[in-house]
């Protein structure tokens, strides 16, 4: 984590629905730009709600689109967190791209967080 934060890339974390060890990473490393895949649980909405109250607290922790079973939890992200916190993922090879791409899809997102959602963030957390 150190050297992520370094360097200043993004680290990708499936952190199997540790909630309270990605508090305390986003705590000890808030140089490090998080992201939660999966919303932080694929399917258990209670837990994804945390996430998203982690996101929307810390300037340094991102949620990952990809594999969600409840995936009007990816909206209820952008209006908690916001569009700028949430970053499109597919997890290839396991699922589809176009199958994960219609779920941020049907959202009906106005075209900037849609915009933001499916490429601005990630190149906003890149390092230039």
């Amino acid at each position: 984590m150190d050297e992520i934060a370094r360097l200043k890339v993004p680290c990708l974390i499936d952190c199997k629905e540790q909630y309270a060890v990605m508090g305390e990473l986003a705590d000890a490393y808030p140089e490090a730009k998080i992201i939660i895949a999966h919303l932080g649980s694929h399917n258990n909405e209670k837990l994804v709600d945390r996430f998203i109250g982690l996101a929307k607290r810390k300037e340094n922790v991102f949620l990952d689109s990809s594999w969600s079973d409840v995936p009007w939890k990816i909206g209820d992200a952008v209006t908690i967190a916001g569009a700028e916190k949430v970053l499109f993922g597919s997890d290839g090879p396991l699922l589809h791209p176009l199958i994960e791409l219609t779920k941020v899809k049907v959202l009906k997102l106005k075209r900037r967080e849609e915009e933001l959602i499916l490429g601005g963030n990630i190149l906003n957390l890149l390092p230039r």
